[in-house]
């Protein structure tokens, strides 16, 4: 798989956009929680692949406490 961007969160938790793909793209999405919070935890990161369509608007929330984390295709 080829890495296209890596980017960092702002304090809200939020990346700039990223661009729309030409044609159906598999992303990955890596979150880093002992980078971003610099704490242990039981579950240090969470990995998210997802396939996106051309054209259409994504949005992937993640929701994490000390023990878990969540996560869905928002609008």
């Amino acid at each position: 798989m080829k890495q296209y961007e890596a980017r960092s969160t702002s304090c809200n938790g939020h990346s700039t956009p990223v661009c729309a793909p030409d044609s159906r793209m598999l992303h990955r999405l890596i979150f880093n929680k002992m980078y971003a919070y610099q704490q242990d935890a039981f579950f240090p990161a969470a990995t998210l692949e997802f396939c996106t369509e051309p054209g259409r608007h994504y949005h992937v929330p993640l929701t994490w406490s000390g023990f878990g984390y969540s996560t869905y295709r928002g609008s």
